[in-house]
């Protein structure tokens, strides 16, 4: 087994969870909490890695991985630090951001049609960020920060009157509120806080922080869910790959500020339905075609795919082996196969079919459904007949929040109304999945059922990837 030493900052990546380490373990990888029997450093920003490099030298690997543009502007994959090679994966090594839908994930959107610019804020232009005072980045000779443009507009909109400011480090009280700080008084998430002060406005300046192919993050996402038509910069990126001319509007085709305002305060609300519908549309193509699994699974195929050529090939052939567990094959027909399924509520992530997914045969470590966050959240598959059950196999999402799913209850009902358990999963680590460590539920007793429930016994998210059943039909 490989051994990676991670360092402390490498949250929010795929790095982060327990759950998310068991796609580099199937390939070889795992974590370990002593340097010295490490094979690799991993770490965010290149000021971690300098002690390590002139502690171990040649004697380590080194890989720096960030999705944060900031955190490193190296634009070649592998760099010298401290006479050893330092492998980066990055925004602009383009191999993190493969194309422009890792945060396109929310359920299908109503297209609209608004008779006028009727929310709280009419025609008011809404900035939610952090003010950064950033040095420029230059590629090619062309500064690919767009931060100071950003802020050019948002100051003089606020000038103007026609931009309203919420975020933290703003000078002269000019921001409304700081909606992070605002959202942990109130105990909310951050998104949740974001979404709802968009609600209130029509237009949203949701510039990136840089320019480059397919950076493409949360930002114009959640402009689009909220209702609100996007101000991006489209020019020498990817975007336009994905979106449809006059769709959002681009602020590199304007020349400034002024001519901006001129042309939202213009807008008549016709254009602004058209504009906004084919933003919608371009989100709801790319969540019902799955593009954030899509882009998720590339994002850690191209880790693997990394680190399998930062390490020597002699070690690795001599490191990776049967690494799956065997598994006995429970024999028989998968009565859960493709039939019907509900379940207690839909999450913004939820996606169309979404309790159908879990009986559709197809596994991939990621999650089929996701109900709300609510107390004991349930999903159920109705077998249409009754059966005697042997075996019930669940298989836990791996890509992340496996854990969730520790307090998992099974219970069988013979008319979707009076139910019994049959089982309660008692462990604190969390079951695992296509790893070959899923759940199997064994029933020497046969429990007689037509409906099986799978049911947390708290209040949280209840996600799977795939739920089998086995057993035999009634007498």
């Amino acid at each position: 087994m490989i051994k990676i030493y991670r360092a402390s900052e490498m949250k929010s990546s795929p790095f982060d969870k327990t759950a998310d380490h068991n796609f580099l373990y199937e390939n070889g990888f795992s974590f370990t909490e002593n340097p010295q029997e490490c094979h690799i450093f991993l770490a965010c920003q290149m000021e971690s890695l300098v002690s390590v490099a002139k502690m171990f030298g040649s004697q380590k690997k080194y890989l720096l991985w960030t999705h944060e543009p900031r955190n490193d502007t190296n634009f070649e994959d592998k760099v010298n630090l401290e006479n050893v090679d330092v492998h980066v994966m990055n925004v602009y090594t383009g191999n993190i951001y493969v194309n422009n839908y890792k945060y396109c994930e929310f359920p299908q959107l109503e297209l609209v049609n608004y008779h006028n610019f009727s929310r709280p804020k009419g025609k008011s232009i809404v900035i939610l960020a952090r003010n950064k005072r950033l040095r420029p980045v230059f590629n090619k000779g062309q500064n690919i920060d767009l931060t100071h443009i950003r802020n050019e507009i948002a100051f003089a909109g606020y000038g103007l009157g026609k931009i309203e400011v919420y975020g933290s480090n703003w000078p002269d009280n000019i921001a409304i509120e700081d909606s992070i700080r605002v959202a942990k008084q109130i105990g909310c998430s951050w998104i949740d806080r974001k979404l709802e002060l968009l609600k209130q406005y029509h237009f949203n300046l949701c510039f990136e922080n840089t320019n480059y192919p397919y950076y493409c993050t949360e930002k114009i996402w959640q402009a689009i869910q909220s209702g609100c038509l996007p101000i991006y910069w489209g020019k020498s990126n990817a975007i336009y790959k994905d979106f449809p001319p006059n769709s959002f509007l681009d602020y590199s085709n304007f020349d400034s500020p002024s001519v901006l305002f001129d042309y939202v305060e213009k807008m008549h609300i016709h254009e602004f339905n058209d504009r906004l519908n084919l933003c919608i549309g371009t989100a709801n193509r790319i969540t019902a075609n799955n593009g954030y699994l899509e882009a998720s699974s590339q994002e850690k195929n191209n880790i693997i795919n990394k680190l399998k050529l930062i390490i020597d090939k002699q070690v690795l052939v001599d490191n990776v082996s049967s690494l799956k567990p065997e598994i006995y094959e429970p024999g028989g027909t998968n009565l859960a196969l493709n039939k019907p399924a509900k379940q207690s509520s839909l999450s913004r992530w939820s996606r169309g079919n979404d309790p159908q997914r879990a009986v559709n045969s197809v596994k991939n470590g990621m999650y089929s459904f996701c109900t709300s966050r609510e107390m004991k959240p349930w999903w159920e598959v109705d077998l249409e007949s009754v059966y005697e059950l042997r075996e019930i196999r669940v298989f836990n999402r791996l890509d992340n929040y496996s854990e969730r799913a520790c307090t998992l209850r099974i219970f069988i009902s013979s008319n979707d109304r009076d139910w019994e358990e049959i089982y309660v999963y008692s462990k604190k680590e969390p079951f695992g999945g296509i790893d070959g460590k899923p759940l199997i539920a064994e029933f020497s007793s046969l429990p007689v059922a037509r409906y099986v429930r799978l049911q947390l016994n708290e209040i949280n998210y209840l996600h799977l990837d795939e739920v089998e059943v086995y057993g035999s039909l009634k007498n």
